[in-house]
């Protein structure tokens, strides 16, 4: 039982960067592979769109090949696409 005096005064230690990096890693890759379903719409959530999130959390980590590669990977998928300034 959690009473309010032990709330209060709880110590929770915090992860490191990389333990939470390692951790995002790990549940954007678990999604890629779960959001396989082709034909779901746009408005769904999508394995492209997953790597697209992976890309800006790697490069956001400083991991220039994990971004380049993620990068490559969700714009060469069908689903969303580059809009350029004549068609915004």
């Amino acid at each position: 039982v959690i009473t309010l005096e032990k709330a209060l005064t709880r110590q929770t230690p915090r992860a490191t960067i990389d333990q939470v990096y390692n951790q995002i890693y790990a549940d954007l890759n678990s999604s890629i592979a779960l959001l396989t379903v082709p034909g779901r719409g746009i408005q769904y959530a999508s394995g492209a769109a997953a790597t697209a999130l992976l890309s800006r959390v790697a490069l956001y980590r400083g991991d220039w090949a994990t971004a380049a590669s993620a990068a490559t990977t969700a714009l060469g998928t069908s689903v969303g696409r580059v809009t350029g300034v004549d068609n915004y």
